[in-house]
């Protein structure tokens, strides 16, 4: 029986790759994908349990069965106890917020309103899709202009953190070449999130070796990200995987 719901899409903002929790576990990315993307959509009620948008029922148990993959015939799964740790850090980060009511655990998307916002005029199951090929290729046209915007904003933003991370490194003695190291790698064409990441591991970990730990890291991220915001951007330009 389909839920509720099913066969409808959520969006993720370019700006998670740039994000903490896009460099955060494996473990931590899925979860939260898995919470936002099964959060209720708009308000509705389970067994008598009313749920507002953004909310949705899930027991710790539930979650890693759900979050599992598997490798050859068998699936590796999340722990209880680190579904509840990462559950206990998204909490502290506000990113959501939990609950118990009649034994059932709600957990609320924090500014749900804000990731998943409601559009003015979206189309019903009889009129959706009806659009004539001169009407598409205006989309397309503005979804460029606007992607090569978002994307233009998106890498200052991220550029300014990785000279700010630069300037830390710099000044507690980890890495005094972190300005020039940063500038390279930019001037190279690596990934700026990947640069970003690289300086902010740095700091974590005060490798005896900064420049080459952080060059590792550019070479193997950069690549992962590009193909990432390629695939994103192929899926939303051109309706690939649609379900609807």
């Amino acid at each position: 029986m389909e839920r509720p719901g099913e066969g409808t899409k959520f969006t993720l903002d370019r700006k998670i790759f740039s994000s903490d929790i896009w460099f955060a576990s494996p473990w931590k990315l899925k979860i939260f994908l898995y919470l936002l993307g099964n959060a209720n959509h708009k308000n509705g009620n389970w067994k008598g349990i009313a749920l507002k948008r953004g909310e949705v029922i899930r027991s710790y148990r539930r979650i890693a069965q759900d979050c599992g993959y598997k490798i050859g015939y068998r699936w590796k799964r999340p722990s209880i106890s680190t579904v509840s740790q990462i559950c206990e850090e998204l909490t502290k980060e506000l990113r959501i917020e939990r609950r118990t009511e009649r034994g059932a655990q709600i957990i609320t998307i924090l500014n749900y309103d804000d990731l998943q916002p409601l559009r003015k005029h979206e189309p019903n199951d009889e009129t959706k899709d009806y659009r004539t090929i001169t009407e598409h290729n205006n989309n397309d046209k503005e979804y460029t202009s606007s992607y090569e915007d978002e994307q233009a904003a998106l890498i200052e933003e991220t550029k300014k953190k990785i000279f700010d991370k630069a300037r830390i490194l710099k000044a507690g003695l980890v890495f005094e070449k972190a300005e020039n190291f940063a500038g390279q790698m930019l001037k190279k064409g690596m990934h700026p999130g990947a640069v970003l990441f690289a300086l902010e591991q740095c700091i974590k970990y005060k490798p005896k070796e900064p420049f080459p730990y952080c060059l590792r890291i550019c070479q193997k991220e950069s690549g992962n990200l590009y193909e990432a915001e390629h695939h994103l951007r192929s899926r939303e330009q051109y309706g690939e995987g649609r379900q609807d």
